[in-house]
């Protein structure tokens, strides 16, 4: 438990829910937690499991945010679950009450696709690149998610001797090669 005092002001915290988790395992992670947080401010809560591959975000303010790879232009709950080769995301209003033109959720992921692989009626795809946009019409969905998958280029493998070694207080110099011809890491 965290004990935050009497009526704190301007105060976080965030926790995680680990269902079925032994205490061992959950004092093991709480050692080396798996996902950090993003953001957990009044308008955006939102966190990353890279292990995983996933973002969750909830943007709470009318106009939406950022954070990570998801970009929203209004309130709505975005999940992204991203592995090798593929790129998956559901969208949702968890308010239960965007309607009319005000239920059409524009989601930009910051990620290229090469192609679509599946998509829910009700998600138009905008575009694939240079960044994944589309919009998810959840009007009348009762907060029900829209699903859409992408394809994505294969994820670039490491060529280069992994195997350096430095010595402390000695500079050093490691070119990083990669298949794929990779232009940032």
């Amino acid at each position: 438990y965290f004990n935050h005092g009497r009526n704190p002001a301007n105060a976080t915290y965030a926790y995680a829910i680990l269902p079925t988790m032994a205490p061992s395992a959950v004092a093991g992670y709480a050692r080396n937690p798996q996902s950090t947080i993003v953001a957990n401010t009044a308008s955006i809560q939102a966190v990353k499991n890279p292990v995983l591959g996933t973002v969750a975000a909830n943007f709470w303010g009318s106009s939406g945010g950022t954070a990570d790879i998801i970009t929203a232009n209004r309130a709505c709950s975005v999940i992204t679950y991203e592995t090798a080769g593929r790129m998956s995301v559901g969208i949702s209003d968890p308010s239960q009450s965007l309607s009319g033109l005000y239920g059409i959720i524009t989601v930009t992921l910051n990620r290229a696709a090469k192609g679509t692989i599946t998509v829910d009626n009700g998600v138009t795809v905008v575009r694939t690149t240079p960044t994944i946009q589309l919009q998810a019409n959840v009007a009348g969905l009762h907060g029900a998610t829209l699903h859409a998958s992408f394809s994505l280029d294969p994820v670039p493998v490491i060529t280069s001797n992994a195997n350096m070694v430095g010595i402390n207080g000695k500079p050093l110099s490691f070119q990083v090669a990669a298949d794929n011809s990779p232009t940032l890491y």
